[in-house]
């Protein structure tokens, strides 16, 4: 499996005037957070409760980014490498060629990805699944775990669909999920997203106006994340406006409802996609279900946007939380991302 090392790096910078070193915002960022490490190692009693929170925030991260506990089986599964020739094989139909490659993050975390590349593509997408996503799934074998949660229907017509448009594809395990070393974080699934990113630009020499990241549930915040900070086009795909609301709203206006919205903000699990939405320059477009199961209306993308977002919104009149979109969909999407420049698929 190739390793690509695909960091998005930022320059800190300084500069000197009256004799004075003057650094960036990003250098005394450092700085402080150094400052801070120290001063948690000298008072116990706040070095104590970062060691609690660190610990804390990582166990909530399974029951959040749940592909660390339901792919679990493949690093040890014999029958792995059979569920990869597969996908190649099934979708060599579509795609010129279907790699599996390691990623590398900025924190130098290997992502274990997959890579479905067109020749003379039009542009990129970057596809972020939900929760439990592991893109193993896709093999038509039958998989050794007796529990696989995971619809893969939207991913494997998006693959297609992506193939009619001529697009590259790629599909990536967040890191603590299968293959993917670490343990996932509110901030290091952004690190992932940024790893991909570097990869479309570096490696499949895609320019950034013609890269899409398309977030699904869980995975539209790390979606979101990347198109504020870097100005990639967005697709995000029934989404939550915040993670502690769409939580509560799952366990009802009760005390658990409570718990789990107090306790995803007191860990580091706030997720605000809202806030990351209303930072994005570049096209984007916002896709949800009224009747979802899994993400409430309430707690949606949707209902927290500014009006001036609304011609943006596209309604799913039929399926659930998980189903494949249609060509009608997809068109209407990427039409409004791209305008005149793309050309409706059958």
């Amino acid at each position: 499996m190739a390793i690509a090392k695909s960091n998005v790096k930022v320059d800190l910078n300084y500069s000197r005037y009256n004799g004075l070193i003057h650094f960036d915002s990003k250098t005394i960022e450092k700085v402080k957070n150094i400052s801070y490490n120290i001063f948690s190692l000298v008072f116990f009693p706040l070095g104590l409760y970062r060691v609690t929170q660190f610990a804390m925030h990582r166990l909530v991260g399974l029951f959040i980014s749940q592909g660390q506990l339901t792919a679990k089986f493949l690093r040890k599964d014999s029958k792995r490498a059979d569920y990869i020739n597969n996908i190649k094989s099934k979708f060599l139909k579509f795609f010129d060629s279907v790699e599996e490659i390691k990623i590398k993050t900025s924190d130098n975390i290997n992502l274990s990805s997959m890579v479905f590349q067109k020749n003379n593509a039009k542009g990129t997408i970057i596809f972020f699944g939900g929760s439990a996503y592991f893109y193993e799934g896709l093999s038509d074998c039958k998989l050794s775990s007796p529990h696989f949660p995971y619809n893969h229907a939207l991913d494997e017509k998006l693959l297609k669909q992506a193939s009619k448009a001529n697009y590259n594809i790629i599909l990536f395990n967040p890191r603590g999920t299968a293959l993917s070393q670490g343990w996932a974080s509110q901030e290091g699934l952004v690190k992932d997203a940024e790893a991909l990113l570097g990869y479309a630009k570096n490696v499949l020499k895609t320019k950034n106006e013609d890269i899409v990241a398309y977030g699904h549930s869980l995975g539209a915040y790390a979606a979101t994340m990347l198109s504020s900070k870097h100005n990639v086009k967005l697709v995000s795909d029934r989404s939550f406006s915040n993670l502690p609301l769409a939580a509560k709203h799952v366990f009802g206006d009760n005390k658990f409802g409570k718990i789990a919205y107090y306790a995803l903000k007191f860990f580091g699990w706030n997720m605000d996609s809202i806030k990351a939405w209303n930072k994005v320059s570049e096209k984007k477009a916002l896709l949800y279900h009224k009747l979802d199961n899994n993400v409430l209306i309430e707690a949606s993308l949707k209902s927290a946007i500014d009006e001036k977002d609304k011609d943006k919104v596209f309604k799913m009149k039929m399926g659930h939380h998980v189903s494949c979109i249609s060509n009608l969909y997809f068109n209407s999407i990427f039409k409004e991302l791209f305008k005149d420049k793309f050309k409706l698929i059958s």
